[in-house]
This record gives C-alpha cells, structure tokens and sequence, in this order.
C-alpha cells in the first residue's frame, strides 16, 4: 500500500515540475528581472541624490564654520593692532581680543566635527556611486540577455516554421 502512495506522490511532484516549466519563460522572467533591476537603481538614485546634497550642505558647513574661526582670528588681531596704535585701551583690547580668540577655539572644535562628519559622508557618496554604476552596469547587461533570448526564440519559431514547410506537415498541406 505504501508503494501505491509513494508511486502516486512522484507522479504529482512529475506533474507539477511540469506545470511549472510551462509557467517558467526566459524572455518574461528576464523582464521582471530588469523591471525590479530599474525599480532598484532609481531608489538608488534618490537615495544618492540625497546623501549628495547632504555631502554638499556639510562641505559647506565646514567652509562657513572655517571662515568664522577665521574672522574671529582676524577681529582679535586687528583688536591688539588698535591697543597698540593707542587708539584703544590695551586691558579692554586684550579681554575683547580673548573673547574672540575663545570663540575662535569653539568654531576650531566645531570645524573638526563637521569635517570629520563630511568625511564619512564623501564616502558614502563614492560608495553609492560605485553601486549605481554596478547597476546601471546589470541592467544593461540583462538588456542585452533579453535581446539574446528574444532573437533566439525568433529564429527557433521561424525554424520550426521551415521545418514544417520542408516536412510537409503544416496544416494547409496535409
């Protein structure tokens, strides 16, 4: 009895791998394949688009954050310069000067972590550019599969078509 159910089982499993290859086209499945492919690349390239102008707006953080640290130098300078020409009192030019040269250091700490910031960044924008152009890369690719697969099953209708002709079997003739 278990042999009857064994036997009737493997010809269900033949079956259905049978009904499953009819279901199973190259040319359609490779299709899909491109569709997710493009689906994938285009959110890469919002995705991209997004962390570029994140990488934009921090570069640009850290120039304007530099230029500050910058001008806060500059204005403690020309602070001590003016004591020095007698125009302005050296105790409040170097406290003035002091204040500046303090708020010089935080922008200096500021700056060291937007740039580091900007770093990592810049590398996630190289990385996201090297997985775009791997897929731009496998969609063309599959392009080109596809336009392989379609060719071959025109020449393997076409063929059967001459086959049946030389053969004499196609309908009109029999």
């Amino acid at each position: 009895m278990f042999s009857f159910f064994n036997r009737l089982w493997r010809i269900l499993v033949g079956n259905a791998h049978s009904i499953a290859d009819k279901f199973e086209e190259p040319i359609k499945m490779t299709k899909q394949g491109i569709r997710e492919l493009k689906a994938q690349l285009d959110e890469s390239i919002k995705s991209f688009a997004e962390i570029k102008a994140t990488a934009i707006r921090s570069r640009n953080e850290v120039k304007r954050i530099e230029d500050a640290a910058q001008d806060y130098k500059r204005k403690a300078m020309a602070l001590l310069q003016l004591a020095q020409s007698g125009k302005m009192d050296l105790a409040e030019a170097e406290r003035l000067a002091g204040i500046a040269m303090a708020q010089r250091d935080q922008k200096l700490k500021l700056y060291k972590t937007n740039i580091e910031s900007q770093q990592r960044y810049d590398k996630m924008v190289a990385s996201m550019d090297s997985k775009i152009n791997h897929l731009k890369r496998e969609v063309a690719k599959w392009g080109n599969e596809l336009k392989t697969l379609e060719a071959r099953q025109k020449a393997a209708v076409a063929g059967t078509k001459i086959n049946k002709t030389m053969a004499g079997i196609d309908s009109s003739k029999t």
